[in-house]
């Protein structure tokens, strides 16, 4: 663990946060004349006294100790009059590390520490931000949501149950059991779920899963089926209309149901003293794994399900050279084995939740097939990035909604996942 990503734990104990992706907007590296990063709608409650108002500008000092030890009077502005509605953080100074290219898909993670004073950091490599996701119990599509302590909205978001040993609350290297009902979790909208009328059955249906397993966790693939189960009866959603929303529904609504499973499993444990700091370890790392080992089987299982909605041919997980084991090949892994088989109707599709740092991890897993794609969750990556993926002939595939967080210049090469299909059936069936 790093001692970024520990002092970052180390701030957000018990203390109100949000975590947001910094897309190329946020970085100036678009055309756009607006400066600074925009911030989700949510986190208004962090600095404002009350939510924007249409029609009102309104602004708060936010005086914000950073990471590397530089330290920023900046302004949190609502911009309502005119045609703009949106909230933006702004005035970091012309020296400001964290604007620039290398910056686009990274984690900023913003903690509340006093009136008008926070601390920041930005997390850049990929083994950081899952850790800091798996750490505070949080995940992906949850980006912009209020997390930790109790604020002015009343919410309790996180950190609700403290490891506990000798009586006395630990928090070792930021690692700590935190435990969260959906039903008061405030959304990027800021909005609580509970408060939400599409989403009224979503947490009746979570625990009627969690009591019908007395002990124990289900398969990740039976979670991911429960999950789209869940989602099918709140909301009206068609994964073959809509495959790129009900993907990131699909996502948000797992990792709901993982944590009242969490919660069901682990709740009388941690309310209990530890004998000793192995022991406490011990169950953290169990914990921790656990998390990391949902988050990275939840993406392939629902893309899975996706492709077998459209009756598209395909093998997750066969072996190719080197005994490597692409996550998706279509048609399947024979044809991709039968050498008379053409090439140019062979696709590659590996998924990775973030791939700052792993996208190179898929060149070598199918030699056959030159160009790969690549699905992620990622929100944002630098054109320096994506200059090295075309030149690898890797192409990105993202959730439709996420492509305006990549520098302009790149988004024209971007697949969404419904583009992604179309022209894989079209290929695979010439």
């Amino acid at each position: 663990m790093s001692t970024l990503l520990e002092d970052t734990l180390r701030y957000c104990k018990e203390r109100r946060f949000f975590f947001k992706y910094l897309s190329a907007n946020d970085v100036g590296t678009t055309r756009s004349h607006q400066s600074g990063f925009l911030m989700p709608v949510a986190t208004w409650s962090m600095f404002l006294p009350q939510a924007g108002i249409r029609g009102r500008n309104a602004e708060a000092e936010a005086h914000i100790q950073w990471c590397d030890g530089s330290a920023t009077d900046s302004r949190y502005e609502w911009y309502g009059e005119g045609t703009r509605r949106e909230y933006r953080l702004t005035r970091f100074g012309r020296r400001f590390e964290f604007r620039d290219d290398a910056h686009v898909g990274s984690v900023l993670v913003m903690v509340e520490i006093g009136e008008h004073e926070y601390w920041a950091s930005v997390l850049d490599a990929d083994d950081d931000i899952d850790a800091f996701l798996a750490c505070v119990g949080s995940d992906a599509t949850e980006a912009g949501t209020i997390l930790g302590g109790t604020g002015r909205s009343g919410t309790l978001t996180l950190f609700e149950s403290p490891l506990v040993w000798g009586g006395s609350t630990l928090f070792d290297s930021g690692i700590q059991a935190g435990f969260l009902a959906a039903e008061t979790r405030t959304a990027a909208t800021g909005v609580a779920v509970a408060d939400t009328p599409s989403l009224v059955l979503e947490p009746d249906l979570i625990a009627g899963y969690v009591r019908s397993v007395p002990s124990g966790f289900p398969s990740a693939d039976t979670v991911a089926a429960q999950a789209r189960e869940i989602q099918s009866r709140c909301r009206a959603m068609n994964p073959i209309e809509e495959p790129d929303r009900a993907l990131l529904d699909w996502q948000g609504t797992e990792y709901r149901l993982f944590q009242a499973y969490e919660r069901h499993n682990y709740e009388r444990r941690i309310s209990q003293p530890f004998i000793s700091v192995d022991e406490l370890v011990a169950f953290a790392n169990t914990l921790l794994n656990r998390r990391k080992s949902r988050a990275g089987s939840s993406l392939e299982n629902h893309l899975e399900y996706v492709f077998g909605q459209y009756h598209m041919p395909f093998t997750r997980g066969g072996i190719t050279e080197d005994g490597n084991k692409p996550d998706f090949i279509f048609p399947g892994v024979s044809q991709y084995h039968a050498q008379d088989y053409p090439m140019s109707r062979l696709v590659f599709l590996g998924a990775k939740t973030d791939c700052k740092d792993r996208w190179r991890q898929i060149l070598d897993e199918a030699d056959r097939i030159e160009t790969k794609h690549l699905f992620t969750l990622q929100q944002g990556i630098s054109a320096n990035q994506l200059y090295q993926m075309q030149q690898k002939k890797v192409i990105l595939v993202v959730p439709g909604s996420y492509k305006t967080s990549f520098p302009e210049q790149y988004r024209g090469a971007l697949l969404s996942l419904k583009q992604f299909i179309d022209r894989t059936k079209e290929r695979v069936s010439d």
